[in-house]
């Protein structure tokens, strides 16, 4: 199962940073590579959105190395 994901920013470029490290310190923990997409941000009004994909194999991983904190 594929999970879709939109995040909103009023600071895409920073956040952006945070994002990305924090997903590929998880996909290094999980054993997983491309586990995510991030499609191109959409910013109106002062906020920037952004379609996160997360690709089962790596929701899956995340489960199993966090079950006993779920």
């Amino acid at each position: 199962m594929t999970y879709y994901i939109q995040i909103s920013t009023t600071d895409w470029p920073k956040d952006r940073v945070l994002f990305e490290d924090t997903l590929n310190t998880l996909e290094k923990l999980c054993d997983v590579q491309s586990g995510y997409i991030l499609n191109e941000p959409v910013s109106k009004f002062g906020w920037t959105f952004i379609d996160m994909i997360l690709k089962g194999d790596f929701h899956m991983s995340l489960e199993q190395e966090f079950i006993d904190k779920i």
